[in-house]
């Protein structure tokens, strides 16, 4: 059998040589002249098995003539193994293959570091889970001919620059850590304190301190490097926030990642702001190197200072901004406060100031909104003139519509119902030639809260009815209850703010309702529906919505003077019970603020 294999596959051979070389003849063609000397190497080859190498075995089953011994095992002779065996040698070749390929890929991304071989090991299936979770592909660390196409298509091309950047954003971190040593110092603080000996008496006796350092021991157990970071920056906000400043910076200084410094910072100035320590924060912000992260500092204790109405501060941290498109804002929020103070004529100067950075503002989003911006001070100064020439420089219709909507909604109470029905068709015209779901959406929240605000509820609630992105819908329907609130009874108004489906934006409608109740004089009201908030609250299905509503809820009631310790309460049995490190660490802070807060009064 097998030399009748051999013999023919010869015969093949010679036949196909000859059509070759007649072929070759004729055509005279490169291609041809190739196969002629692979046919020829076939053939010598082929002879040469034939003569010395394909012989029976002595031990040889014959009822399997495939079983041969060969003593030169070359993939030319794969078929006299047999089917299965050289299906079964081809595919391991093939999977070596594409292993290899795979990890040539891997490593030019950067992914994978070890030996470039057909074998599959821990590192390999590491490297392969790591890109198809950056890939949003599904993880499962197997190679594949599907993994190795995606490697070499041009969405890995895409991920290819995504790595590089993560890598460059990681090499930025590093060099950030001597900035942060420069601003807070490099000396290591730390306390000799056992969390577990403390932990149950803190939950017994609780005290703003003990329940910061338990929130600080949660933020470092959180996994992801970037949440760990801002949760610190959370913990030492908190820190600041109940007056501790030297724990506060000790907390910053664990900070890695140079936003989340920039936002701790940030809070700490704020704080020294607040307790008129301006020129402390000022030269804490500008003993950052980096332009656009002093900036911000700055931006940041300017707008704490112009609440104060420390405004010779803010002007002065308004001033040390570079940035235009953030000192833009920072002089916005400062002519805001100066207005709400009265102090009109700084307001006109800080909003030509502003206008002159216009020209610097590149981004046309961002130039939409400060044209938006000066609009609206420009009208509560009572040049409705510049206002309307801010308005008309705005492309974006959304954008227009929301200013439109604002500019209504803060001047209603002394225009005449003519002008207001003139805002709100213009602001609906532009609204209908809006084509983007979102952006629709949006418009339409604002036009539902213009509406209510001029007393339209009917129109109000018909313009949330069509607004189809779930949350857009809550927050429209919570600032139409709000509204309600003020102009009709509580009844009505805590009506609409139940039939909203967000948890939390249901619970912060009826709180501002409550609020807004007691200050018109309406004790009955308020009290019946801070009763209603406490069930609301309470009925939440997600424990971890439920507690964190619960937190912002007692944090609520203490800075609006009132005793919220039932809710605080509630939030630390349930701080016993949770694991979440991040959400922890947020809660434990929230509840030390709370009770800084609840001693204050």
């Amino acid at each position: 059998m097998v030399k009748i294999y051999q013999n023919l596959t010869f015969r093949i051979l010679v036949i196909n040589f000859m059509d070759l070389i007649g072929s070759t003849i004729k055509s005279n063609s490169r291609l041809y002249k190739t196969r002629i000397i692979f046919s020829c190497l076939c053939i010598v080859l082929l002879y040469s098995q034939n003569a010395h190498g394909l012989i029976p075995s002595k031990h040889s089953d014959r009822n399997n003539p495939a079983q041969i011994v060969i003593k030169d095992t070359n993939t030319y002779l794969l078929a006299a193994l047999g089917i299965d065996k050289a299906d079964s040698i081809s595919r391991t070749q093939r999977q070596i293959l594409l292993v290899q390929r795979i990890k040539i890929r891997l490593a030019e991304l950067g992914i994978y570091k070890g030996l470039i071989n057909g074998e599959i090991n821990t590192e390999t299936t590491r490297a392969i889970r790591k890109y198809q979770h950056l890939s949003k592909l599904p993880v499962n660390g197997i190679p594949s001919s599907f993994l190795l196409n995606h490697l070499k298509s041009a969405v890995s091309d895409a991920q290819n620059l995504l790595l590089k950047l993560d890598y460059a954003r990681q090499r930025q971190i590093i060099n950030a850590r001597g900035v942060v040593e420069d601003v807070l110092g490099s000396e290591k603080i730390s306390f000799d304190l056992n969390i577990e000996n403390i932990e149950d008496d803190c939950f017994i006796k609780p005290t703003t301190r003990c329940l910061l350092l338990l929130a600080e021991v949660s933020a470092k157990k959180v996994e992801q490097p970037d949440l760990r970071d801002w949760t610190l920056s959370i913990v030492s906000e908190g820190f600041a926030r109940t007056g501790d400043i030297q724990n506060a910076l000790r907390t910053a200084r664990s900070i890695i990642d140079p936003r989340s410094v920039v936002s701790a910072i940030s809070a700490i100035s704020i704080i020294l702001a607040e307790e008129n320590q301006a020129s402390e924060a000022i030269t804490l912000a500008n003993r950052f190197p980096n332009k656009r992260m002093r900036d911000r500092v700055n931006k940041a204790i300017g707008e704490s200072a112009a609440k104060s109405g420390n405004f010779d501060a803010a002007v002065t941290a308004a001033r040390l901004i570079k940035t235009p498109q953030i000192k833009f804002e920072s002089l916005i929020q400062t002519a805001q406060n100066a207005l709400e103070k009265q102090h009109t004529s700084l307001a006109h100067k800080l909003l030509e100031r502003a206008q002159k950075l216009l020209p610097e503002i590149i981004t046309k989003t961002l130039r939409d909104s400060a044209f938006g911006e000066l609009a609206l001070l420009y009208e509560k100064i009572g040049n409705s003139k510049k206002a309307n020439r801010f308005i008309k420089n705005i492309d974006n219709d959304s954008i227009r519509v929301k200013f439109i909507c604002k500019i209504l909604v803060e001047k209603t109470s002394w225009q005449s119902p003519i002008t207001s029905k003139y805002f709100l068709k213009q602001a609906s015209e532009l609204t209908s030639n809006i084509t983007q779901g979102p952006e629709v959406d949006q418009a339409k929240s604002w036009l539902a809260h213009a509406y209510a605000v001029v007393g339209d509820f009917e129109s109000a609630i018909m313009h949330i009815s069509s607004i189809h992105l779930g949350y857009t819908h809550s927050y429209a329907l919570s600032r139409v209850a709000m509204v309600m609130g003020e102009k009709l009874s509580a009844n009505d108004a805590s009506t609409l703010a139940k039939s909203i489906n967000d948890e939390q934006l249901r619970v912060i409608a009826l709180l501002t309702i409550a609020q807004t109740r007691q200050d018109l004089g309406d004790h009955q009201g308020a009290k019946k529906i801070r009763k209603e908030i406490h069930i609301i609250a309470m009925d939440i299905r997600n424990t971890l919505n439920r507690v964190s509503t619960i937190a912002d809820l007692s944090l609520a009631e203490a800075y609006a003077g009132r005793d919220s310790r039932i809710f605080f309460e509630i939030v630390l049995k349930q701080l016993k019970k949770l694991k979440d490190h991040r959400t922890r660490a947020q809660l434990l802070t929230k509840a030390a603020t709370t009770l800084y807060v609840l001693k204050a009064f």
